[in-house]
């Protein structure tokens, strides 16, 4: 018995794949992609999903100085074809939003641990574009904004009222997560410091504190000093300690 997953879910994750980048996209690149998300899948499975898709022209190819690449899904709402005939349709709904590099780094933190929950509550994917993704791998901070993308992927039935039902779900759901990432950029406007990578010693403004708080003990010692050198009773009472120290 084949270990294969079924075509229809290697056929989801390409449109899945395809609607999350902003750029055309080489075949083998994409099969990277794709092999690397689905577990059990091989060159062979994908080359044969793909060569139907594009033979249904449910995917736009064009050759770029003589090479084939497959033109990314930018429409809003994309129906995929379902391997299963007049049973249930796939769906997939795409929103960009350009956000601070400062929030993808904020839920890209700790394996990713917020991008995650957001996830998994509003059952979507959130996805970066290329610069954003290579400005993260790298470590780069000369980068300012970014292009975010939500991704909801559903499936319904012909029936035109569950259709509209489980589209105003997948829209509900899409709204969630923008909010979520909504709220994280006006924090970011009201508090920085919140969403800044903290170094040693605390936030920015932690840093600053302190390091106005040891500038300040340093004065103050020094007026101590000063003050206590110039009394001239001090003066004389170290004179007579000195004077009555004992040697044996």
């Amino acid at each position: 018995m084949s270990s294969e997953p079924a075509d229809k879910i290697i056929e989801n994750e390409i449109k899945a794949t395809l609607a999350s980048v902003n750029q055309q996209i080489r075949p083998n690149k994409l099969r990277k992609m794709v092999c690397k998300k689905i577990t059990g899948t091989n060159w062979t499975q994908y080359q044969r999903v793909l060569d139907a898709m594009i033979h249904k022209r449910s995917l736009q190819t064009i050759k770029v100085e003589g090479e084939q690449v497959i033109q990314p899904l930018r429409d809003e709402s994309v129906a995929i074809s379902s391997s299963v005939p007049n049973t249930e349709k796939s769906h997939v709904r795409t929103l960009e939003m350009k956000v601070p590099f400062t929030i993808i780094k904020y839920i890209s933190r700790k394996g990713s641990k917020k991008r995650k929950n957001i996830e998994l509550n509003t059952k979507t994917k959130i996805t970066f574009d290329a610069d954003t993704t290579k400005a993260l791998r790298s470590n780069l901070s000369s980068v300012e904004t970014s292009i975010l993308t939500i991704t909801k992927t559903w499936e319904c039935d012909d029936q035109d009222e569950d259709e509209k039902e489980a589209k105003k779900r997948a829209k509900a759901l899409m709204k969630t997560a923008k909010l979520h990432i909504s709220k994280m950029v006006k924090s970011n406007k009201e508090n920085p410091d919140r969403f800044a990578a903290k170094k040693a010693g605390g936030t920015f403004a932690e840093q600053a504190e302190t390091k106005k708080r040891k500038l300040d003990a340093v004065k103050n010692a020094k007026k101590k000093y000063q003050k206590r050198d110039n009394d001239e009773n001090y003066a004389t009472s170290k004179a007579e300690k000195k004077k009555q120290r004992k040697f044996y």
